[in-house]
């Protein structure tokens, strides 16, 4: 069974979108360890927890392998595709003075759909790789509401943690 989780609420500025900076709020601390001893409680086998090398997604999978007593794998292919496309996108809105967008996956629909569809087939083709690495293994991936969305169809945001199941 492969799952994809939302990395916990993090804390950091709109300039921080993709950067390092954004680490995980008070807030999303606690949420993440709830999370995790709820899948704890749910799951039979335990999971191998993957995370792109971003620390928020860090961070959320280190508090949930910590309830399993695991390591979490930290991948860099599970993060964005074009991160440059994204900064590009986030400068214009800057530059423009507009209000920053409550979901950046909709800002992107709208003025950059190609990126949408390119980070969906990014993530896609990734999970098909891990998924082939480890067969028989339960699997859980730490990603971004914008990235987990459009792979598993959704159209509005994810919660903080919020763990859909692919298949």
């Amino acid at each position: 069974m492969v799952r994809l989780m939302r990395h916990a609420e993090a804390g950091g500025t709109a300039l921080d979108f993709w950067g390092a900076l954004r680490h995980l709020s008070p807030e999303g601390r606690v949420g993440a360890r709830a999370a995790a001893h709820q899948l704890y409680s749910q799951l039979v086998e335990t999971p191998t927890v993957f995370a792109p090398n971003m620390i928020r997604h860090m961070q959320t999978a280190e508090i949930v392998c910590e309830i399993f007593g695991i390591k979490p794998v930290i991948d860099w292919r599970l993060g964005p595709f074009d991160p440059e496309a994204w900064d590009e996108m986030m400068m214009k809105v800057i530059k423009s003075g507009e209000k920053f967008p409550d979901s950046w996956l909709e800002y992107a629909r709208d003025h950059n759909p190609d990126l949408v569809n390119k980070e969906r087939h990014h993530l896609l083709d990734q999970i098909e790789k891990i998924s082939r690495e480890h067969p028989t293994d339960e699997i859980l991936i730490m990603s971004s509401s914008g990235l987990i969305e459009p792979v598993v169809g959704r159209d509005h945001e994810l919660n903080y943690c919020e763990v859909v199941n692919l298949r």
